[in-house]
């Protein structure tokens, strides 16, 4: 009997069509991701820009309401009467600015130095403090010279009428001596405070 020659015809395919095919399907599977990745991105732009233009509508239509009060406003107009003017001219000449007066306070107090307690009644500021005596030193010297500096600043003399030492009194705290002291500044009669009628 003669040799038979088996061939098998349903043989699978070579390595090297494997590992291709292997290649192919990861390259398809980085495509897809690829494209849900830019897929997503640009649906949350488009969305983000319909918000931003949802937004940019409403302020432009507030913009516009504004715009229209605004108008409506100017049209009506405000009536002032006469005696509305003069009580503003009143309060307008009675009114006491702060902020110089303080600052030029603060500009002269020493660094060992604290005011306690400041007070405007009847066209007078009140300035009370304390101050730390050293040895050698008279309370009355070191209050004196406080007053006669503030007397001497140039805002403070502009603003205020006169300056003058109320009280002071010498004082042990902890082993600490020192000098409390009140100083009384009257503001000119022209500027203190008159009660609107």
């Amino acid at each position: 009997m003669a040799d038979l020659l088996r061939i098998n015809l349903n043989k699978g395919e070579s390595r090297a069509t494997r590992m291709e095919r292997l290649k192919e399907r990861g390259r398809w599977i980085l495509f897809s991701i690829l494209i849900v990745v830019l897929v997503g991105l640009t649906a949350g732009a488009l969305h983000y820009n319909h918000r931003m233009g949802n937004l940019i509508a409403e302020r432009q239509q507030r913009v516009t309401e504004i715009k229209q009060e605004i108008q409506a406003l100017k049209q009506e107009g405000v009536n002032l009467s006469k005696a509305d003017i003069l009580s503003l001219d009143r309060l307008e000449k009675s009114r006491v600015f702060w902020a110089r007066k303080l600052q030029a306070l603060a500009a002269n107090v020493a660094t060992d130095m604290s005011l306690t307690e400041i007070t405007f009644r009847h066209g007078r500021f009140i300035i009370g403090g304390i101050t730390r005596i050293y040895p050698g030193e008279r309370e009355f010297d070191i209050v004196n010279d406080f007053t006669r500096q503030l007397q001497n600043d140039p805002v403070i003399d502009q603003e205020f009428g006169r300056v003058k030492l109320l009280s002071y009194s010498r004082e042990k705290i902890h082993s600490q001596q020192i000098v409390t002291f009140e100083i009384e500044a009257e503001l000119p009669h022209k500027r203190a405070a008159a009660p609107l009628r």
